[in-house]
């Protein structure tokens, strides 16, 4: 076989696969490369619209927290004000309600002086005509057994000397109470009420050798001030010659005693005013528990916008819309 011949026929054939391959086969290969090409590119192209997307949802987050804190510093600012505002007016509540106690014991304290510093002048003018009459009568000594004398000279049932008390008791607690020394002063009465129904204490009433400064020095607690609020309401006390009432004024003292123990204060501050039945409901879930007589001190602050918050002996359960947004707020910004 002619090697020349098998040269050019495989040449023919060779360049008859190009022409082939060129006319039928490359265009496919071709088109199929440039659509691959073009979903590259469409690709590329939606990836940095997504990060261009990626960047204004980053920035609007960014913005929107920076409004929240913003918000949130905004309602704590308003929420502390608002506290301060709430402080100071319970201070100024509590000083003018301490004037009041006093005022009105003084009150109480100055008419019950009066009444028996009048009964005390009769007394020394009923007195002195005894004495002239009778020397034995003199010495003004009174039975070991008696419980109460009155000014006058007399006896006096235990229903003279619970009512001759009451009123003092009443002013000595609210000096307490408005001092918060409530034990304090039980205690003081309790020495004081012992004290005055020795024997020989009660010898000392009515002689006149012995004065009210020393009967009050002798009830006066070892440990208690001279010049302190008890001191001074046991000189009112022998002043009027009302030191014999202490164990009186003792029993009434710790009786109101035992009633402020079993009463619970419990201040409410709502958004609106509670109605009746939303106040029942209060007071009952409240003495349950907390085992105790329930007195609810209503105050309205449209402040909280919506719920109640309770001061339960220094205890605050704050349920109202603001404290939610003042937690919500502190949760914000402490969590950024």
């Amino acid at each position: 076989m002619n090697i020349n011949l098998t040269l050019i026929i495989e040449g023919l054939a060779f360049f008859a696969v190009v022409l082939l391959v060129m006319k039928y086969g490359w265009p496919p290969f071709m088109a199929a490369i440039e659509e691959r090409q073009k979903r590259i590119a469409e690709g590329l192209a939606a990836a940095e619209s997504a990060r261009a997307e990626l960047r204004d949802a980053d920035a609007r987050v960014a913005e929107e927290i920076k409004a929240a804190r913003q918000q949130a510093a905004e309602i704590i600012d308003r929420a502390q004000h608002q506290a301060n505002l709430l402080l100071d007016k319970a201070r100024e509540d509590a000083v003018a309600e301490m004037q009041r106690y006093k005022a009105a014991a003084e009150t109480e304290i100055a008419a019950a002086t009066a009444r028996a510093r009048g009964a005390q002048r009769a007394r020394r003018r009923a007195g002195a005509g005894r004495r002239q009459q009778d020397p034995a009568a003199r010495g003004g000594c009174r039975h070991p057994s008696a419980t109460a004398r009155s000014t006058g000279g007399r006896d006096l049932t235990m229903a003279q000397a619970l009512t001759l008390a009451r009123p003092y008791a009443r002013a000595a607690f609210a000096a307490a109470h408005a001092d918060q020394q409530l034990a304090s002063w039980s205690a003081c009465l309790a020495f004081a009420a012992q004290v005055a129904l020795d024997t020989q204490i009660i010898a000392l009433h009515g002689d006149p050798r012995v004065t009210p400064g020393q009967l009050q020095a002798l009830h006066l607690p070892p440990d208690a001030a001279s010049g302190g609020a008890f001191a001074r309401f046991l000189v009112v006390l022998a002043e009027t010659g009302r030191l014999n009432l202490l164990p009186f004024i003792r029993d009434e003292f710790d009786a109101l005693l035992r009633d402020a123990e079993a009463t619970l204060e419990v201040s409410v501050t709502s958004a609106q005013a509670l109605d009746e039945a939303a106040q029942a409901r209060l007071n009952e879930a409240l003495a349950r528990r907390y085992g105790r007589r329930i007195q609810l001190n209503l105050r309205q602050d449209p402040a909280l916008i919506a719920g109640v918050m309770l001061e339960v002996e220094g205890e605050v359960i704050d349920g109202s819309m603001r404290g939610r947004l003042q937690r919500l707020a502190g949760a914000l910004a402490h969590g950024n």
